[in-house]
């Protein structure tokens, strides 16, 4: 089944002389083989671990009022709309479609937990089903252990925050809600201007990655939906380390983002 959307399939016809069933084809192979070789640099936490204590003083220089000396990074969930599975593909998956349809937003789709560092790489885990909650998108992620473990080494208590969403933890500070004092209600103005980096990033992707805007044809089965979703972010941030991006330059991390080569963050060190 074709798995392009149809406006860029057509478009696409000219350039690369192919049917649209054989650009399919193509096009789900490389997401398999970038997914493959590639897919895990993207949901590491711990090659990131040696930067922390830089990425947390590039937070806090940049973030005037900022109470917060341990901040490594900003999480936030994003999905993607999908198109309804139905019929003879949902027996041949053993598909609920309960699961992936989140009543929050009243349409199907898939789920994905993202960390926009300050030197503009982004560490992602997913996709998840729609109905699953961002909290419980964070703990299936691992990453507040791997806080926890780092801490136990004797490395410093880092924490990532995030909006409301998010349950309040050691590893995870977050928005606060319900009826704020004047501390609160400061630290909610102070912290909302900052943690929209995760939105711009959300928004490159999206810019970048356009076929994904069309749900019709992101059908579970019919093609390598999740990988493509996590392929996404790899070569966003593959992007980021060629041209830079807003993030870099709103937490003035130049000194960082120079450091990032693509050989170095595709071998995994």
């Amino acid at each position: 089944q074709c798995s392009m959307p149809a406006p860029a399939s057509q478009d696409l016809i000219p350039v690369f002389h192919m049917t649209v069933p054989r650009m399919s084809a193509v096009f789900n192979y490389m997401i398999r083989y970038i997914h493959g070789g590639w897919g895990d640099r993207v949901r590491s936490l711990t090659m990131w671990e040696a930067s922390f204590p830089y990425f947390a003083r590039a937070i806090q220089n940049a973030l005037t009022g900022c109470p917060f000396n341990n901040i490594f990074g900003f999480t936030d969930g994003t999905f993607d709309h999908i198109c309804a599975q139905g019929g003879k593909a949902c027996m041949r998956l053993n598909l609920d479609q309960e699961a992936v349809f989140s009543s929050y937003k009243r349409l199907h789709c898939l789920n994905t937990i993202a960390i926009q560092l300050p030197n503009g790489m982004m560490v992602a885990e997913g996709p998840f089903t729609g109905k699953t909650h961002d909290s419980m998108m964070l703990i299936k992620t691992g990453w507040i252990q791997q806080l926890m473990d780092l801490r136990a080494r004797g490395g410093r208590h880092f924490a990532m925050f995030g909006d409301s969403a998010f349950a309040l933890g050691q590893h995870v500070y977050c928005m606060h809600k319900g009826v704020l004092d004047a501390g609160q209600a400061a630290l909610n103005a102070v912290m909302t201007s900052f943690r929209i980096v995760v939105e711009w990033a959300f928004g490159h992707i999206g810019a970048n990655f356009r076929h994904m805007q069309y749900h019709q044809p992101l059908k579970l089965g019919s093609m390598p939906l999740g990988a493509t979703i996590i392929v996404g972010f790899l070569l966003s941030n593959c992007q980021v380390i060629l041209y830079g991006s807003q993030v870099v330059s709103y937490f003035g991390t130049e000194d960082l983002w120079n450091q990032l080569t693509l050989a170095s963050y595709l071998n995994g060190k």
